[in-house]
């Protein structure tokens, strides 16, 4: 599969990594470069992320979008837009074989929400008037 084609499957996903106690990760400035360390406790296994790496990792927080953060990356630095693609789907496939991402969710539109309402709403009047009420 390309990772065009992965993109567009998981783009409007948001991942959530796993963080403290299990996972500890941080920013560091080492011999002048700026890395991102992540201790997995769990694993007893120690990674050192630079570049958009980094940047990726801290967006792994179940708010944004894969199709967020490449267009984060994107307005930092406008690179080529499929190379970025292929980036963040290649860093999202490691950490999550590495199992440092404990879930993906599909974020729900305000307009989802509202039509989940109506529904549950609809359903409950339904019960009470066919005296199966709470």
């Amino acid at each position: 599969m390309s990772k065009v084609t992965y993109f567009n499957e998981i783009r409007d996903l948001c991942y959530i990594r796993r963080s403290m106690p299990e996972v500890i990760s941080r920013r560091e400035c080492i011999n002048g470069n700026e890395w991102f360390l992540i201790f997995d406790d769990v694993r007893k296994k120690f990674y050192k992320l630079k570049g958009n790496a980094g940047e990726i990792w801290e967006m792994l927080n179940g708010e944004n979008t894969v199709d967020s953060i490449v267009n984060q990356i994107l307005s930092k630095s406008p690179d080529n837009k499929d190379a970025v693609i292929k980036d963040v789907c290649q860093f999202i496939s490691r950490v999550g074989r590495k199992g440092l991402i404990k879930a993906a969710i599909r974020k729900v539109s305000e307009q989802e929400i509202t039509r989940y309402e109506d529904i549950i709403s609809s359903s409950a009047l339904r019960r009470r008037s066919a005296g199966d009420g709470y």
